[in-house]
């Protein structure tokens, strides 16, 4: 386990030498080994400077990133039925392995374990490492899919990095109270830059070097400046030495952390998808041709339930007269285009001495917190319920073109399916609720652009409505999950018919997503369009 996860003591060549010293030396490609059913992937190598995002801290000494420009998502499979099973499973092989319910990702096999359980039927078990994830997980054997060869060729997305500079003060190796402070730190962050600095005796030769770099902590992609995380840990913490005088990499010592024998302890997975190789028998199948004849029919496709003001006023989502929001940042366009997703908070009691007013503040401030955090949680939810039904085959139907255009033509809402793929997708899921709210002829003349809204996540897009598939009643019951807003009362100065970049760039960071913003809802909801008119406030 410590070998594994400071991936020192193993040996993984990057080239292959020649005994001719006059020939250089061959990288040794990735892909299949020999024609054997292993596999070799190689590790992402950096040889100056990259801009990643944080995946996992194990301790100083082991942090998982992951450059932005990664193709993580291009190398996962949601589309269940095309899965082999795994016949055997084997330490250091490199299998599918379900990293969230309706996603496989690449993974390897890191360590084999068995159990037995009640009925006393021996079982086995894997600790995999999701290499473009850099996290594990404990799954039965059972649920491990072969690895298509094609998946081999691309390096892992997760890099391996350990600080430069830094050490413990007492002992050989990390505490616990470390490590929670450099999560901590790295936590305020949305990127960070590593370089790699330059090591005089340790060979390159070797996949499984640690890559010892500088890490600063970047606020947005652009900036120049940034934060030294190993400095900001050194300062924070009590436990931690920074040699400011060490230039070479090879000075640089990995330690192992305290608890590293349980920090990932063997443990039956208890999730239905951990323990059993996916099949469609697993899940309900929906045959949609009676519904689909009886939508064509009257033109009016399967309806989702309106999020108006009626609707949220009942469920209790206005507190102390204001409609409380998390903005969806990404997605925002201006003033009079912006998307939120509405925040359920507990009512606080009114009233009382200032001791007590100052206590029920805090108090409404923690419910904020948590609710912002619950909506988010509910949306995950909601994203392994498509991915596990749309995941399959049999569960998908083209959305009829002549019903849709039959349906704008009357006013009526036309609601589908529609596939992610991106970072987005990893959080929202790859199978997302749209709203289709406009049609043009493409080049093509069987099919159509389409403008799509989406439901849940916020924002629009343009798609081929031939990719667009049929909603299942079933996923009609639970209304928008994020609400397309407009600011009420203003407009662009100079009677200008466009908002100004400035105005833009102004509005963009003031609408703040990091804290829930209230609303003073003034307007009705618009049966066209759809949105709901706010004034702000910020919380």
């Amino acid at each position: 386990m410590e070998g594994f996860f400071r991936m020192d003591g193993r040996e993984s060549p990057v080239f292959q030498f020649s005994r001719d010293e006059n020939e250089p030396p061959k990288m040794i490609p990735n892909g299949v080994i020999d024609g054997s059913r292993q596999f070799k992937i190689h590790r992402m190598r950096i040889s100056r400077s990259a801009t990643c995002t944080v995946l996992n801290v194990i301790s100083p000494s082991c942090i998982w990133v992951r450059q932005i420009n990664h193709i993580t998502d291009q190398l996962q499979v949601t589309d269940l039925n095309t899965l082999t099973c795994l016949s055997v499973a084997r330490e250091g092989t490199y299998v599918m392995a379900p990293l969230q319910q309706g996603i496989y990702a690449r993974a390897r096999v890191v360590q084999i374990a068995t159990a037995e359980d009640n009925s006393k039927e021996r079982k086995e078990y894997a600790m995999v490492l999701f290499i473009d994830e850099g996290t594990v997980a404990w799954v039965s054997t059972k649920c491990l899919a072969k690895m298509d060869f094609m998946l081999s060729y691309h390096p892992w997305q997760a890099i391996a990095t350990a600080l430069f500079k830094i050490r413990p003060r007492h002992g050989e190796q990390w505490n616990r109270e470390t490590t929670e402070t450099l999560r901590t730190i790295l936590s305020e962050y949305e990127f960070v830059r590593i370089k790699l600095v330059q090591n005089s005796k340790e060979s390159y030769n070797n996949f499984h070097t640690v890559l010892k770099v500088n890490m600063d902590g970047l606020q947005w992609v652009k900036d120049t400046l940034g934060c030294s995380i190993s400095y900001a840990l050194a300062r924070r913490s009590r436990d931690v030495l920074c040699d400011r005088l060490m230039f070479d990499a090879f000075e640089q010592c990995l330690y192992p952390y305290e608890g590293r024998s349980s920090e990932f302890p063997f443990s039956v997975p208890e999730e239905t998808w951990r323990n059993a190789f996916p099949t469609p028998d697993g899940v309900k199948e929906i045959e949609f041709e009676d519904q689909c004849a009886l939508w064509n029919e009257t033109g009016l496709g399967p309806q989702v339930k309106v999020a108006d003001v009626d609707f949220l006023n009942e469920a209790g989502y206005f507190t102390r007269g204001l409609f409380l929001v998390n903005v969806e940042a990404t997605h925002t366009i201006s003033p009079y285009e912006f998307y939120a997703r509405p925040l359920l908070v507990k009512e606080m009691d009114g009233g009382g001495s200032n001791e007590e007013d100052a206590n029920n503040s805090e108090e409404a401030y923690r419910e904020e917190d948590d609710a912002m955090i619950a909506a988010n949680e509910e949306l995950q939810r909601h994203a392994c319920e498509l991915n596990s039904f749309y995941g399959y085959p049999s569960n998908r139907k083209r959305i009829d073109m002549e019903r849709v255009k039959k349906g704008l033509e009357m006013g009526t809402r036309v609601y589908g399916i529609a596939q992610m793929q991106g970072d987005l997708a990893v959080f929202t899921g790859v199978w997302q609720r749209v709203e289709i709210i406009g049609l043009k002829a493409a080049s093509n003349q069987d099919d159509y652009y389409c403008r799509i809204r989406f439901l849940d996540s916020g924002g629009t897009d343009i798609r081929l409505l031939s990719t667009i598939l049929e909603i299942h009643p079933m996923h009609c019951d639970r209304p928008p999950m994020c609400l397309q807003m407009c600011m009420h009362s203003i407009e662009p100065a100079n009677d200008e018919k466009q908002w100004s970049p400035e105005a833009l760039k102004f509005f963009r960071r003031e609408l703040r997503e990091d804290v829930p913003i209230g609303m003073n809802v003034l307007g009705q909801l618009n049966k066209l369009v759809g949105f709901i008119v706010p004034q702000l406030e910020q919380n």
